[in-house]
């Protein structure tokens, strides 16, 4: 286990790149947990939420649903309602939910061609979906009572008085089944995809070169060792460090967040996914250790690489802000798929968590895996072809 002994060795040398990063991340946690764990409401719960209502038709029904969701909510009035002034309260989290009433509302209601009532929501906060439920079933009571036969002012009326009294509902939830973690544990899995995209290039390159070297590789070729012993070797040490540095990560997990939480059924489909990750992420560096890169070379494209996964899909930036462009070329990057399974997990984008929906998205992530470490093996071929030459 020469080979196997050496890389290690090697290893010790770039363990700053490490540590260095491993301090980025816990510095990212501690911010994270004190500025936005309040902002992750994904559990579903009817309550009052913060919303603003633009009334263009300034009638009768439109006062009425104002009405009707102002005593279901706290009802904002805001100084500017222009696009960007709305967009920028709903991403400070001043208001989670605007109703637009256009003009003409009332008069088109009960015709063929009904005016439709447009809506903005806060995508991290289930509740903002509940408004749109509250506000259909509303509107087909109403229009349900002038079928029937009511006047408009007679349906609004008999409908307010039907849903004074709404009905009990429990939500089934992983919090409920006792299967939840804790809230602030889900950005430490977010986040480590983004160190881990760093730490795997920036640690394991190096050492890969190294026995790329010509010297190097001519001296353990004229000992008695066989290539695919040393191929054998080099590949357990990767798996070895790697499964090690994945294993760290989520003790320390287990440390600040506590047993119950990391291994609460969301923690376990986290870790998971997470290990999955890990291997995407080797993958992704045996890749790039056949271009012999230099140390300049590899901090630059590590960093194009690790920053670049982090804007496109949903990392640094949630994936319900971006636009739809940047999101269609983010699904063609294994980190989007990662990401979208903690915000289904943690409902935070508003998607259901669905066992179904998770190993597809896993599945995903293997074919990305796959289709990694077979580019690696035509192009580390090709490598060892050309050194021959």
């Amino acid at each position: 286990m020469q080979v196997f002994n050496i890389f290690f060795k090697i290893a010790k040398k770039h363990l700053g790149q490490v540590f260095i990063f491993s301090g980025v991340f816990l510095v990212l946690i501690f911010i994270m947990s004190i500025s936005q764990s309040k902002a992750l409401s994904g559990d579903f719960s009817a309550k009052k939420i913060d919303i603003t209502i633009l009334d263009g038709d300034h009638s009768m029904l439109s006062q009425s649903i104002q009405d009707y969701l102002g005593s279901r909510h706290n009802l904002v009035t805001l100084a500017k309602t222009d696009t960007e002034s709305l967009t920028d309260n709903l991403f400070y989290q001043q208001i989670s939910y605007v109703l637009t009433i256009p003009k003409g509302f009332e008069a088109q209601f009960l015709t063929d061609t009904p005016l439709k009532l447009s809506h903005s929501i806060r995508q991290d906060n289930a509740n903002g979906f509940f408004v749109n439920e509250q506000l259909d079933s509303y509107l087909d009571s109403i229009s349900l009572y002038c079928t029937g036969g009511y006047s408009l002012t007679d349906a609004i009326a008999a409908t307010g008085q039907n849903l004074e009294e709404s009905p009990k509902v429990e939500a089934i939830t992983f919090q409920k089944t006792g299967n939840s973690g804790n809230k602030t544990m889900f950005y430490w899995f977010q986040y480590m995809s983004y160190i881990f995209l760093m730490i795997f290039p920036l640690s394991l390159v190096p050492i890969l070169v190294t026995f790329q070297q010509t010297d190097v590789s001519s001296r353990i070729a004229c000992s008695a060792l066989p290539a695919q012993a040393r191929t054998l070797q080099l590949g357990l040490g990767c798996i070895c460090y790697s499964i090690l540095t994945w294993l760290i990560f989520t003790l320390v997990a287990v440390l600040f967040f506590g047993p119950k939480n990391v291994f609460s059924q969301q923690g376990q489909l986290c870790i998971l996914n997470s290990f999955v990750f890990t291997l995407i992420c080797v993958a992704l560096t045996l890749l790039l250790s056949t271009f012999g890169l230099k140390d300049n070379a590899l901090d630059l494209i590590a960093n194009i690489i690790g920053i670049g996964m982090s804007f496109l899909c949903g990392i640094f930036v949630p994936q319900w802000y971006l636009s739809t462009g940047v999101l269609a070329v983010a699904k063609f990057l294994p980190a989007y798929w990662y990401i979208k399974i903690i915000n289904m997990v943690t409902g935070r984008s508003g998607e259901s968590y669905s066992l179904a929906n998770y190993w597809k998205y896993i599945g995903m992530q293997c074919i990305f895996l796959v289709a990694i470490f077979s580019v690696y093996l035509a192009a580390n071929k090709q490598r060892k072809k050309t050194s021959l030459a």
